[in-house]
């Protein structure tokens, strides 16, 4: 038995090739992305003065932010690290360290045991912040520090000391790595707390933590 054929007159083929839609299209249909755009460019000096008008507390904060940037770039100017970091310290405002950090002072600093050690109490505290961006930088700045001195550290804590003779140099170097190595071991367990608990923060915290904590334990 033959099955019946059904065709489409003309009409109804015309009908359904408007209704189709084009492969080529740039745009969605029946929209104009331009009705979503901005009638206008947005005046940023104007939108920044209504913005500070409107929230003195803000404008008191940056203010004061900025004024104790103007004092570490003096300090930096100067090539003075280990005064900047000392004063970095007495601060105790997170902004202005994680500002002084993504800068560059790291890399364009001349560092040392004596500035590290000013530097891990200050990234102890980062670490535990609530903010991930400074929990970021400090991560971050571990690992540079690690990356300089990690090896040394690990070398001078396990080297025998000669039981004659004094060396005054070699006994403070040792003195500070062995400070350094207590600094960076007391950050194991907030280390393996962002390993464990830090993916379910934005951005994502595990990776860098784990990296970090592998790099120590290593």
């Amino acid at each position: 038995r033959h099955q019946p054929r059904y065709e489409l007159d003309a009409p109804a083929e015309e009908a359904r090739g408007a209704a189709a839609i084009p492969r080529n299209r740039q745009a969605p249909l029946g929209l104009n992305p331009a009705n979503f755009l901005r009638a206008a460019k947005v005046d940023d000096e104007k939108l920044l003065t209504d913005m500070l008008h409107n929230s003195p507390i803000l404008v008191t904060c940056l203010s004061q932010r900025l004024s104790h940037l103007r004092v570490m770039q003096r300090y930096w100017s100067a090539g003075d690290t280990k005064q900047m970091f000392r004063q970095l310290q007495k601060l105790n405002d997170p902004a202005v360290t994680v500002d002084l950090f993504r800068a560059g002072t790291f890399k364009s600093s001349a560092l040392d045991l004596e500035a590290t050690l000013i530097l891990l109490p200050i990234l102890q505290g980062l670490l535990a912040s609530d903010h991930a961006e400074y929990v970021l930088a400090a991560l971050d700045s571990l690992q540079q520090l690690l990356d300089s001195f990690g090896t040394m550290i690990v070398d001078v804590c396990n080297a025998k000391h000669p039981g004659v003779g004094v060396d005054l140099s070699a006994e403070a170097r040792a003195e500070r790595c062995k400070a350094c190595l207590e600094h960076f071991s007391a950050m194991l367990p907030q280390l393996k707390q962002l390993e464990m608990h830090g993916a379910q923060r934005k951005p994502d915290l595990s990776q860098p933590a784990a990296l970090l904590l592998r790099n120590m334990v290593a």
